[in-house]
């Protein structure tokens, strides 16, 4: 009767998970690692899995940068100029 919301919650909670920035992510793991867990090992292999995709994302971009220098400091440019108009048209 309750599983329902609980697994709905679970589910919730696993994509915020997947959305959090690589450091506050090793850190859950790290904490999680210490809790029991009604099923063992089972959300530990889906916060490894994300954070391992986290990782190899960073090292894509990073090759991409490496490659692709010039594009890499335009994007970089119009991306500033853009945080400076959204900063300078709430003010």
């Amino acid at each position: 009767m309750y599983i329902i919301p609980v697994v709905g919650i679970l589910i919730v909670l696993a994509l915020l998970f997947t959305r959090l920035p690589i450091w506050l992510k090793l850190i859950i793991l790290t904490a999680n690692s210490f809790f029991p867990d009604p099923i063992p090992v089972v959300d530990e292999v889906l916060m490894v899995a994300s954070v391992i995709g986290d990782i190899l994302r960073i090292a894509k971009a990073q090759e991409f940068i490496r490659r692709h220098r010039i594009l890499s400091i335009v994007i970089g440019c119009a991306l500033l100029g853009l945080i400076i108009f959204i900063i300078a048209s709430l003010f």
